[in-house]
């Protein structure tokens, strides 16, 4: 919403010191880590789970060995179906899952059909927009020139969720599977069906890159492979508590709503990118240039605490040229050498071989975890390693 007038005419130097403190309260002495569990723990709350709980439809069986598991995927399409992704990804993941995102999108659970439960999700959607090690991967500095915007969205897609039942990822390096799963020829069809295109590029990133050493995209060559790490910045949403009294007292204080009620997404760090300028602006028309410079350093902080890098991962599908296909220097597609080695069936195959040297060294080290681990279980709120 645009400025129609001086900031100082609705609000007072005390009135931005109060509202500077109460801004900074909400992320006073908080981790990243502290943030996402904070956030898990009320989104869970939300759910309305049913009266004998929704746990049981989650993989659990940990005395299964790799060798005798087996997969199938199932697009999630109407609207039952999409209501038990949703509730189950967010007991499971420690993301923070946003629903609805704009662009495409295929939802995908894997299940285990031996015991017939839940293994993983996956959601595959329209690609990052900008991001330094693709770039670099393409050979260019500028991809929506050169191919151009909608040429490269129409060849690539990227994995937004990647997540495992746990503790079926830790004891079977299920995130290996699901990463391979995205790659396989079977999904990349569905997805152009679906979308009328063709997709020669999948792409991701590792949630928590630059604070955890490894990755469950790690060792997936020849199928994925690492691509350098993402330059990002996060700013952290204000708590429930802080927001909602906030945004009350600077509206009443404008006269007006912070951000125009027409506007549809994003809404509330666009607010919150309001009252930040508001309360710079008010320091500035004091004379309080010093406060106003600690205020942007306050913000930056908070930024960087809150970020972390994060790894790139792609895959060019089982096709010899995919880059250069992207970037018109080719114009037809090749298969490469590994192309049999992309559908689904060997992709599985070659995971268990993983998976059971995986499951067999836990099991002789007595490391095997058996309890599921959910976020509506209490223990599991306070101590279950979110950065997993």
């Amino acid at each position: 919403m645009k400025n129609k007038y001086n900031y100082s005419e609705k609000f007072t130097l005390e009135d931005v010191r109060w509202a500077r403190k109460e801004y900074l309260s909400s992320f006073s002495d908080q981790s990243f880590t502290d943030y996402i569990r904070r956030e898990k723990i009320k989104r869970v709350k939300n759910i309305q789970t049913p009266l004998f709980g929704f746990e049981d439809s989650l993989f659990s069986d940990f005395s299964i060995h790799p060798k005798d598991m087996n997969f199938e995927i199932i697009f999630m399409e109407n609207t039952t179906q999409l209501n038990e992704y949703f509730d189950l990804l967010e007991i499971t993941s420690s993301q923070l899952i946003e629903q609805s995102i704009p662009g495409r999108s295929v939802k995908i659970m894997v299940k285990e059909t031996t015991t017939d439960t839940v293994f993983g999700f996956i959601r595959l959607g329209s690609p990052m927009i900008n991001c330094k090690p693709r770039n670099t991967i393409l050979n260019t500095t500028d991809y929506t020139a050169n191919p151009g915007l909608k040429t490269f969205n129409d060849r690539s897609y990227l994995g937004q969720i990647i997540v495992p039942a746990q503790p079926a990822g830790f004891n079977y390096a299920g995130g290996k599977l699901l990463s391979l799963i995205c790659a396989s020829h079977e999904v990349r069809e569905y997805f152009n069906k679906k979308y009328g295109i063709d997709v020669v590029l999948f792409e991701t990133t590792s949630l928590y890159g630059s604070i955890k050493s490894a990755s469950q995209y790690d060792g997936l060559k020849p199928y994925v492979k690492k691509g350098g790490q993402t330059e990002s910045s996060f700013m952290p949403s204000l708590q429930k508590s802080i927001y909602f009294p906030l945004r009350d007292w600077f509206e009443e204080k404008l006269g007006e709503p912070l951000l125009d009620p027409s506007i549809p997404s994003s809404r509330k760090m666009k607010i919150q990118r309001r009252m930040e300028s508001i309360i710079m602006n008010v320091l500035k028309d004091n004379g309080k240039d010093e406060e106003a410079k600690e205020w942007t350093n306050s913000l930056k902080e908070i930024t960087e605490r809150m970020t972390t890098q994060k790894n790139y991962y792609y895959s060019t599908m089982g096709f010899d040229n995919s880059l250069d296909y992207i970037m018109g220097r080719d114009k037809e597609l090749k298969k490469g050498q590994n192309w049999d080695k992309f559908y689904m069936k060997n992709m599985i195959e070659w995971w268990r071989n993983k998976a059971t040297n995986r499951y067999e060294k836990l099991l002789a080290d007595g490391r095997v975890r058996h309890k599921l681990e959910v976020w509506t279980d209490k223990e599991i709120q306070k101590n279950v390693d979110i950065v997993r």
